[in-house]
């Protein structure tokens, strides 16, 4: 089954940290095409934001002092705890066998 989703019109208000991808900016280009916002310029220099049924999802670097191309550590936003989930089966959609070695995924516990 094919986890279809969005970047077009999505509106991301309202999201919050769900977990965390560990990966290449290059890997994320690969699997969610160039960034959909470029950030703030001082929290965020690049998000990708997405919609696939009714999941919003961000990904983006969070306060990275290093250049753009060399942050590994993304973290996950959603509307829900299972933007996480959704983001994991794109990547895994789309690198197949290869995103087991190039992407970590890290899920917020809540309790």
């Amino acid at each position: 089954m094919t986890t279809k989703f969005t970047t077009n019109g999505v509106n991301v208000n309202g999201t919050s940290l769900q977990g965390y991808i560990t990966c290449s900016y290059d890997t994320l280009v690969e699997v969610f095409g160039e960034p959909t916002g470029n950030g703030d310029g001082y929290k965020v220099q690049a998000e990708w934001m997405g919609k696939s049924g009714n999941t919003v999802f961000t990904i983006y670097d969070w306060k990275e002092e290093q250049d753009i191309y060399d942050v590994t550590e993304w973290h996950i936003g959603g509307t829900g705890h299972n933007a996480v989930e959704v983001v994991h089966n794109i990547v895994q959609e789309k690198l197949g066998d290869t995103a087991k070695y190039a992407v970590r995924f890290d899920q917020l516990r809540w309790f």
